[in-house]
């Protein structure tokens, strides 16, 4: 019966993230949690500290990754119930490791005129936080690391006790918010790939659990 709503807010020196909670008629029940990281609209950080919410079921999750992982778990009203520790240790930021970033963004046909310019504007941390996405789905949680393999990326599944079932690796289809092109649905890896030859996209899924 409410609403969760992620508000981002930039000047030149930091950014802040707020998550809020709004009644039926757009009233604010509560503010969840906020989120302040140096860094403005004149970098551009690929990897930053990781946080946002999902809701399942009368459930929010708000996420909280940087050199820890912690998932704090609200009632529908706002109230907290627990919080849940994810043993997702950051990983130091290397050259590979950063090309490892950029290149989903670097191979883009799009970007090719704009790369120098965009090139300019990035800015990386010593440490990457522990996850970059993170969902909610049938009792687990799913959430992608920066660990690499070849084309592919490793995400790690959670019971709802943050106890380990599961690691792979899956397509890597880039980590700007234009390029979360993946879903997890009833046990299934769902991502869309691009033909460049055909020039149309391709839907294609991977069994998970």
């Amino acid at each position: 019966e409410n609403y969760v709503a992620k508000d981002f807010q930039f000047d030149e020196k930091e950014s802040t993230t707020t998550i809020r909670l709004y009644d039926r008629d757009f009233k604010l029940v509560r503010e969840l949690g906020v989120h302040k990281e140096a860094g403005g609209v004149s970098k551009l950080n690929l990897v930053a500290e990781y946080y946002s919410v999902r809701v399942s079921e009368d459930n929010i999750f708000l996420v909280d990754s940087g050199m820890e992982t912690t998932v704090t778990v609200y009632g529908s009203n706002g109230d907290k119930r627990r919080e849940v520790r994810l043993p997702l240790p950051p990983m130091e930021m290397t050259a590979a490791l950063k090309e490892a970033i950029i290149k989903p963004v670097k191979e883009n046909p799009e970007m090719k005129s704009r790369w120098a310019a965009f090139e300019s504007r990035l800015a990386f941390p010593d440490h990457t936080p522990g996850l970059d996405y993170f969902d909610v789905q049938e009792g687990k949680f799913a959430a992608r690391t920066y660990r690499y393999r070849g084309d592919a990326v490793e995400f790690v599944i959670f019971d709802m006790q943050g106890r380990e079932l599961k690691r792979l690796f899956l397509p890597n289809t880039g980590r700007p918010s234009n390029g979360v092109l993946f879903c997890f649905f009833q046990g299934r890896f769902y991502y869309l790939k691009e033909n460049l030859d055909e020039e149309a996209w391709e839907l294609h899924s991977e069994k998970i659990w």
